[in-house]
């Protein structure tokens, strides 16, 4: 049967906010897909620690509207930091005066759709406002399985929130002009949620179902346009920027918990009310949804529009099930930003989060439209038929339980029911694009007559790779398997043919092809056999870094070299390469490694070749960087650099306008040359450096020149760092280059020799390139990266 449906949010009498975390009862938590995902980090890098509050001792005792907080004093600096470094993984400390420190364990993620822009609404309507987006940051409470965390930080500001299994804990600045933080637990908070739901059936649009189970609904992402009204624009300082910060913090909170849903949602715009918007006469959100509608028709960028207020309307409301019908494709949600000077995101986020489960097709689970009836009896149920079961562990999302002792446990999710429900919808919405990462980095070793290895770079936040190969004769692929490592043995293969293959991510095409061509069965069943190799050197050796070299195996065409800690067993893969040279980075410092190398035609590998990494310089001194060096100096940009250290992995750079003597640090890194975006015309700064063992250089002068568009700006503004790095270096057959800064249309990759000769000229179109080098002549190279007709950072290669 076809049902018509539209959801109706009321309040009953009391004015408040929608949705508030009662206690939720301890249980046995199961690893949700947040959990699963951060898995995935593990695997590629350390988890950096941050700590950015102490404990205020002086002023301890807890605010009146709750009955145990933590009051805290931020890190201006360490949170400063944490936005220039922009580390991918961080393990985020957070003072508990009630109990042990929150350990957040997190990954950097972005919640904003591609080509996000914000803008401004009322009598001086702008399209694209400037803003500068935060860091988002998604993972779990460390020792807590089945917890789930969420982290924003932008500049002067940092809200979080940490579910535990047991409570929900939020962590956001005081509303009282003060610059102190405030750590709380939801269900210590003296204000209940009085606000309720009611749905009401009215002939709006089709609701069909086509199952899908439990597919990869995050394949698919569904964007959501946000609209906000003027009293919110007042509220936040009449600020658009500091609304635009408000609601991308507590978005991220909400895409946080539909992410551990397996469903991947992002803000697609955001448009602000800067003088009195249309919808102020209007006292209830139902009647705030139509007028939002019929004013903003299809015209809205994403697949759900969403109208955020400050007023004092009387809950939520969104339409039911409408990913794929613009029309309908609206929800509003009435919020507070705060209680009593305390910040209440849950409310806000448990709104939102409710209100978009409507549009993606959820009902209330005490609604008598699913399968076997109410799923919860936490209220009356929504039409003819029986309560359902009481919950075992507090209630979900779509529920009523906050009514109830039950309370609303985010560890609970949507349950499972709801949560099928959307995921289905999602992932059938034809409105919708698959989309996600292409492995690269494709290498074949281990090459008999019969079988290869084959090995890809991570993907992060990959769980699953698919291969399929063929041979190059052949049009049609072949499904080889799926594996959740990044390698994969093929077998069964044919003597003296060439093959193809490639790999996919979980939401990814499929990579570009590899090519490699299996060994002569020699006759007697067996593969060619060829020497090892010998004469092993190390040389280049750093702290992180090594060069090997082995002589030259006659008949081999390519090599596969591994290494190890001395003092572990198993030996890694490092890559393979067609040259008797390879450069290997990322090692650790003060530790001794074995390597080893085998030709694609030996039977085994050579002989165990031994090295010390370098000291880091921690504790054991070195000379300041000299030699500082401006570069390419415009009204506000420049290129630094300096002379290596000897021994240093690291710089940190500093920098302070000449009529002051603070000093600002911009970051550290790992090369000897840096871009700085965002200086001030006209304007005289002193920029220092360090190496991670030294003291900091000498001040160096860096004059920006005038500009006739930007004369110059009284406030102060701290420039942006960015680097280009290389590597291997030598190189062989590629260069990977790694460029942290913004990338313009139009910019370039040149690589000349040494006498000014160009020798390669691309296209820069990513942070992260890989260029053939395989043509070039054995010899000094220097890579120069060009934006709008401008020389930047310039870096120095060997090609081998």
């Amino acid at each position: 049967m076809t049902r018509f449906s539209l959801i109706i949010i009321r309040s009953f009498g009391i004015a408040s906010v929608l949705f508030f975390l009662l206690p939720a009862v301890p249980q046995a938590q199961q690893a949700g897909y947040v959990e699963k995902w951060l898995e995935s980090y593990r695997q590629s890098g350390s988890f950096q620690q941050i700590t950015a509050f102490t404990v205020d001792h002086e002023r301890n005792a807890p605010p009146s509207a709750v009955d145990r907080a933590t009051l805290m004093e931020p890190d201006q600096n360490a949170m400063y930091q944490l936005l220039q470094s922009s580390p991918s993984t961080i393990t985020f400390i957070i003072p508990n005066a009630y109990g042990s420190d929150l350990e957040l364990e997190l990954v950097k993620t972005d919640i904003l759709a591609p080509g996000f822009s914000v803008g401004e609404l009322g009598d001086q309507a702008e399209d694209n406002v400037s803003y500068q987006p935060g860091l988002h940051y998604r993972g779990i409470v460390r020792g807590k399985p089945g917890s789930l965390a969420a982290l924003s930080v932008f500049d002067g500001d940092l809200m979080a929130m940490a579910v535990d299994g047991e409570d929900v804990y939020q962590l956001g600045k005081m509303e009282d002009g003060s610059e102190q933080y405030i750590l709380y637990r939801t269900r210590d908070l003296k204000a209940a949620s009085p606000f309720q739901c009611l749905a009401e059936e009215e002939a709006v649009v089709p609701d069909d179902e086509n199952a899908a189970g439990d597919r990869n609904a995050d394949c698919k992402t569904v964007q959501v346009y946000f609209e906000c009204d003027y009293k919110m624009y007042l509220d936040k300082g009449a600020s658009t920027n500091n609304v635009t910060n408000y609601v991308t913090g507590l978005f991220n909170q909400v895409a946080t918990l539909y992410a551990n849903e397996n469903v991947s949602i992002a803000i697609s715009q955001i448009y602000v009310w800067t003088s009195s918007d249309p919808y102020a006469s209007y006292g209830s959100t139902s009647s705030v949804l139509n007028a939002f509608r019929t004013t903003r028709g299809t015209n809205f960028n994403g697949n759900l529009a969403h109208f955020l207020s400050t007023r004092n309307l009387g809950g939520g409301i969104a339409y039911l099930d409408v990913i794929c019908f613009k029309n309908y494709a609206f929800g509003v949600s009435a919020i507070n930003n705060s209680y009593q000077n305390i910040p209440t995101f849950s409310w806000t986020v448990e709104v939102v989060t409710h209100e978009l489960g409507h549009n993606l097709g959820s009902w209330h689970t005490h609604s008598c439209n699913w399968p076997g009836g109410a799923l919860d009896n936490c209220y009356t149920p929504e039409g003819n038929c029986s309560p359902g079961p009481a919950p075992g562990n507090g209630g979900t999302i779509m529920s009523y339980c906050h009514l109830t002792s039950y309370g609303i446990n985010f560890n609970n999710g949507f349950g499972q029911v709801p949560g099928d429900r959307i995921r289905t919808k999602v992932q059938s919405a034809s409105c919708l694009a698959s989309s996600g990462s292409t492995p690269t980095g494709l290498t074949t070793s281990g090459i008999t007559s019969g079988s290869a290895t084959l090995s890809w770079g991570a993907v992060a936040g990959t769980s699953t790779y698919t291969v399929q190969f063929k041979t190059s004769a052949n049009s049609s692929w072949t499904i080889a398997g799926t594996t959740n490592t990044t390698s994969f043995t093929l077998s069964n293969l044919a003597a003296n043919t060439t093959y193809n293959w490639q790999v996919k991510a979980d939401c990814s095409d499929y990579s570009s092809p590899a090519t490699f061509t299996t060994g002569s069965s020699g006759g007697g069943g067996g593969s060619s056999t060829c020497n090892a190799p010998t004469g092993l050197t190390n040389t280049n050796i750093t702290s992180s870094s090594a060069v090997f070299f082995w002589g030259a195996v006659s008949s081999a065409s390519s090599y596969t070299v591994q290494y190890k800690k001395s003092n572990v067993s198993s030996w890694t893969t490092a890559g393979n390469t067609s040259s008797t040279a390879y450069s290997i980075a990322g090692l650790s410092a003060s530790t001794t490694y074995n390597w080893r190398v085998k030709a694609n035609c030996s039977t085994s590998y050579s002989g165990v070749a031994t090295f010390t990494t370098l000291s880091n310089g921690s504790g054991a001194g070195c000379n300041p960087p000299v030699n500082l060096t401006n570069v390419s100096v415009t009204a506000k940009t420049a290129v630094l650099s300096w002379s290596p250290v000897s021994g240093a992995s690291s710089y940190t750079l500093q920098i302070r306008y000449a009529s002051s003597n603070k000093y600002y640090t911009l970051g550290t890194v790992p090369v000897t040359q840096v871009g700085l975006s965002g200086l001030q015309p006209n304007t005289s700064y002193y920029w220092r450096v360090k190496a991670n063992c030294s003291a900091y250089s000498s001040p160096k002068l860096l004059t920006t020149p005038a500009s006739l568009q930007d004369p110059g700006a009284e406030s102060l503004v701290q420039p942006t760092l960015y680097y280009a790095q290389i590597y291997p270096n030598p190189a062989a057959e590629y260069l990977n280059l790694n460029y942290t800064g913004d990338i313009l249309a139009g910019a370039e990759i040149l690589i000349t020799d040494i006498a000014g000769r160009l020798a390669l000229r691309r296209n820069l179109t990513q942070q992260e390139e890989i260029i053939d080098v395989s043509t070039l002549q054995p010899g000094v190279f220097l890579l120069t990266i060009v934006q709008e007709g401008k020389k930047g950072e310039t870096l120095r290669f060997v090609k081998m």
